[in-house]
């Protein structure tokens, strides 16, 4: 079983309308950054990014949970910009293609699906993650 996280970049687009397309990419490339350095410290993978947004994988669930709320924060205290973020637990399958790790599912599906939901600023989790890290959160 992994946990899956998308991260989000909130405005992309609203950001380059009304900053210009070089700041509105800065933004995007420092919010990959963030994911990629916190995701990395928290013994979590970038298993791609998406131009404003990352998908990463965990094998400890509370890892997950801990590297979501400190990108979201670090995010938010850097430039004002946010992101948003889905959490799932699953199982996963792995593939590669010309020596790319990729990962497909249920598990990735519904992620996205829950991301999707999300508003600015928030952190959402399925209720099979939450189970299984509600406790050790509460420490």
């Amino acid at each position: 079983m992994k946990t899956v996280g998308f991260f989000d970049l909130t405005g992309s687009t609203q950001i380059k309308l009304d900053k210009g397309h070089t700041l509105g990419r800065k933004a995007a490339l420092l919010h990959n950054l963030i994911c990629r350095k916190i995701v990395t410290k928290h013994k979590g993978s970038v298993v791609k990014e998406f131009g404003d947004g990352v998908l990463v994988d965990f094998d400890d669930p509370v890892f997950a949970c801990l590297a979501a709320i400190e990108i979201k924060n670090a995010i938010h205290n850097t430039e004002k910009i946010f992101t948003k973020a889905g959490l799932t637990i699953g199982v996963l399958e792995e593939i590669e293609i010309s020596g790319a790790r990729d990962i497909l599912g249920a598990t990735v599906d519904r992620c996205a699906r829950i991301q999707s939901a999300a508003i600015s600023g928030q952190i959402l989790i399925d209720s099979a993650l939450h189970d299984v890290v509600y406790s050790f959160l509460k420490d």
